[in-house]
């Protein structure tokens, strides 16, 4: 009986064994096209976050008024007033004010203050700019910022600083995005609005 049946069951066999190979030559791809290769996803590497915080052109500007200094904001960004100045922040980019006494800040002080600071990586050299409030210093570096506190992940910041010293005080500016966001120009124009105040 079971010889009998052996050539009936070639066929369907033969059949399966055929299937098998041929589903076995490579992996699908969801997308990819019939006789292509597909191209591999690129993963998120650990410690990367998309980038975010572009300033738009429409921004609507706000002014926030100190008791030693004035400065524009954009419009959305969350307002906090620290012991020495304030601060704006929305997502990974933020704006710090310090305020505090000494004497001008000069290319070479400014390029000291960025060597102490661990992890940062000069971008731009310190040079002289003409602010309203002053003549100014501004270097451009780049360091880490704090970790998301949901992920986990640390974005790459760039930060423009403008040190402003006028009799006796010296107004420190830290304007900080995330690498890959245009804010260069927009960071200029909250620079130039800064204004000390009596």
């Amino acid at each position: 009986m079971f010889l009998a049946l052996r050539p009936r069951l070639i066929a369907p066999l033969l059949a399966m064994l055929v299937a098998a190979a041929c589903s076995s030559t490579s992996p699908s791809v969801a997308g990819a096209s019939p006789g292509t290769t597909p191209t591999p996803q690129a993963s998120d590497p650990a410690g990367t976050v998309p980038a975010s915080g572009d300033i738009p052109d429409n921004v609507v500007w706000l002014t926030y008024s100190g008791t030693t200094f004035s400065i524009q904001y954009p419009e959305g960004w969350v307002r906090s007033t620290t012991s020495d100045g304030a601060a704006f922040n929305d997502k990974d980019s933020h704006i710090t004010v310090a305020i505090s006494t000494g004497s001008a800040p000069t290319k070479q002080s400014v390029t000291n203050e960025i060597a102490a600071i661990s992890g940062a990586k000069v971008t731009g050299p310190a040079h002289p700019i003409a602010l309203a409030a002053g003549n100014a210093i501004k270097i451009t570096y780049e360091i880490v910022g704090s970790a998301d506190p949901v992920t986990g992940k640390r974005p790459r910041l760039t930060v423009d600083r403008y040190e402003i010293g006028t009799s006796g005080r010296v107004a420190t500016l830290d304007l900080a995005a995330q690498v890959g966001v245009d804010n260069v120009d927009a960071y200029l124009a909250i620079a130039k609005s800064f204004k000390w105040v009596g």
